[in-house]
């Protein structure tokens, strides 16, 4: 039996399969990447639900990422690495002056660079990409080609707040991810993270090669996120939905467009009309529109 990466209970169900060769194929097409080496043996990819918490994950559990793959995302694509961002914005808002601040996948360093100019905080920051180490150690900022689990073991409650951008979704062994943030912080103490929200119209995205292996190896959605918090004596302190962005219309109006015309056998032009006039934003509720969900936790005290 598959067990689930958050629980390792048994109790999970296979929801389906996905060709190896398809995966690999749109890698090629649309990013100009060859992911062929990550899937030796293996003619297909399942996607299981952990019927505890609902998180869909990927099967099996060997597929991530390595640096490598990072560091030829961040040569292809200069947004990959955005130096300020909605979450950040949004996680900004629980930091004050002086905090001790630990920020795991933390790429070039941006934000804790931003942080120690309007915050004044102490930060550290963990990342893989030996590349995105040294350009942010360049500027200054104190980052550790390290993984969570070994930071983990010497800092043990040393941090005032946690932090992960867009990492948890990338990360196979959830339980030993989740259980070293923690370890991490100080009784109290704030762990906050943002994945992609696959409650919105990213569900409906069959091309979405981004949100499969090797990038992604889980599937988040509020429901699944916060259930953590039953787990781990954490409450949920705050949720919040990244608004609608300009930017994201294109991908939306063509995830959508491709959608409506499968499932209901709409002509293109007719999808596109509808989806571009201003009623959008009534119709369609902000968790479908919506890309992004972040969680604010706080780590209850152990007294």
């Amino acid at each position: 039996m598959v067990v689930s990466p958050v629980t390792l209970s048994t109790n999970t169900l296979l929801e389906k399969k996905i060709k190896v060769n398809s995966i690999v194929e749109l890698y090629r097409n649309q990013l100009g990447i060859d992911v062929a080496n990550y899937f030796k043996k293996i003619r297909e990819v399942e996607v299981y639900r952990c019927l505890d918490t609902g998180y869909r994950f990927y099967y099996p559990d060997c597929l991530s990422g390595q640096g490598e793959f990072y560091e030829q995302l961040q040569a292809k694509f200069d947004w990959y690495y955005c130096p300020w961002k909605w979450e950040h914005e949004e996680a900004a808002k629980h930091i004050n002056s002086g905090m001790k601040i630990l920020e795991v996948g933390c790429g070039n360093g941006n934000f804790l660079k931003r942080l120690e100019q309007i915050k004044n905080i102490n930060g550290v920051g963990l990342e893989l990409n030996q590349s995105a180490v040294e350009n942010g150690q360049k500027n200054g900022i104190d980052i550790r080609n390290q993984s969570l689990q070994v930071h983990a073991e010497g800092n043990a409650e040393q941090y005032d707040l946690v932090c992960s951008f867009q990492v948890l979704e990338h990360i196979a062994s959830v339980k030993s991810f989740w259980e070293a943030q923690l370890r991490c912080l100080k009784g109290g103490g704030k762990l906050i993270v943002s994945v992609p929200n696959n409650n919105s119209f990213v569900k409906v995205d069959e091309e979405g090669i981004l949100n499969m292996p090797p990038h992604h190896m889980g599937l988040w959605t509020e429901s699944s996120l916060t259930k953590l918090a039953d787990l781990y004596n954490l409450t949920v302190d705050e949720v919040s939905y990244e608004p609608f962005r300009v930017h994201t219309s294109p991908y939306f109006l063509g995830v959508m467009t491709r959608y409506l015309k499968a499932s209901y056998k709409l002509p293109a032009c007719f999808t596109r009309y509808f989806l571009k006039r201003s009623f959008v934003n009534v119709v369609l509720p902000l968790q479908f529109r919506a890309m992004t969900i972040q969680v604010c936790f706080k780590k209850n005290s152990s007294e």
